[in-house]
């Protein structure tokens, strides 16, 4: 498949000897694997291994969405799932700045997808409403995952 550069081992072992050395650290679906004490050791050594104004990239399971079952519990060894104020607690925690999220719902490609696409969005924004009549106002992500940045 043309990859190059693949090393297999302990991500926070791997890290620890690379402090300031990378731009951006892409973290998809690896966090909702490990426990909380060891979240909170791999966002730091995350951290100490980015450059100043690197970027870490997390895709996790939105505890926050109305489906989010299916991902949690649809793979036997994750541990947990996020929300994004818990998301915040932990990069705002490990020192990560300017922390954004986004949602990760259907990309357009074509016909089937743009359907797809119209479809999330209503069912989306009949969920977002029932939300807001419970709690009131907020933005609320809702897709299945939930993609978060930091900056260092």
């Amino acid at each position: 498949m043309g990859v190059k550069n693949i090393k297999k081992g302990d991500a926070v072992e791997y890290l620890r000897d690379r402090k300031g050395f990378y731009d951006v650290i892409f973290l998809r679906d690896i966090l909702e694997h490990f426990k909380k004490d060891e979240i909170m050791e791999i966002l730091d050594v995350c951290f100490q291994s980015l450059k100043d104004k690197g970027r870490i990239i997390i895709q996790t399971p939105n505890a926050e969405s109305p489906f989010f079952g299916r991902i949690r519990y649809g793979d036997f060894t994750h541990e947990i799932a996020f929300s994004v104020s818990s998301l915040l607690q932990l990069l705002k925690n490990a020192g990560y700045n300017e922390v954004q999220f986004c949602s990760y719902g259907p990309i357009v490609v074509g016909i089937k997808s743009m359907i797809r696409y119209t479809l999330w969005k209503i069912i989306e924004a009949c969920y977002k409403a029932c939300i807001s009549i419970e709690v009131g106002r907020g933005k609320r992500i809702v897709t299945q995952n939930i993609i978060a940045t930091g900056t260092k």
